[in-house]
């Protein structure tokens, strides 16, 4: 459908919307005024709604953040000289393989504890050589 017609079917209808508001104010205001307790109930539903995914999120990154070892608060700022300290034993804790495919997934692992904690779980030789070779 052209621009043009859309444009004067819209305001059309906002003219005739207008006129009949105007025309039907006492019936407008108390439909208004009957819709306005639904529409809070719909309002704090929906902040409420809102409010708790923000508080599960929030929960989420926080045991995410301690599964990483990172333990950073929000509102803090870790030193650049303070290395991250970080509890490698899930990536660790599947095959050979998988420790892999998850130490490349990783933004800068620190392949000194990766080899110290494979050293002190499985002691697995094969991801031994590979991640000294990757230092």
């Amino acid at each position: 459908m052209n621009s043009t017609l859309k444009f004067l079917g819209g305001t059309g209808i906002m003219a005739a919307g207008v006129y009949l508001s105007i025309q039907f104010t006492d019936q407008v205001l108390q439909v208004a005024l009957g819709a306005a307790g639904p529409l809070l109930v719909l309002t704090g539903a929906f902040i409420a709604w809102l409010e708790s995914d923000e508080v599960l999120y929030s929960s989420e990154e926080r045991d995410r953040q301690q599964t990483l070892g990172t333990g950073a608060k929000e509102g803090t700022e870790r030193k650049e000289a303070e290395p991250v300290q970080r509890d490698y034993s899930q990536a660790l804790s599947g095959t050979v393989d998988d420790a892999k495919e998850a130490i490349r997934k990783m933004d800068s692992p620190n392949h000194d504890a990766l080899i110290a904690a494979e050293r002190g779980g499985k002691g697995r030789k094969t991801l031994l050589n590979w991640l000294e070779n990757r230092r």
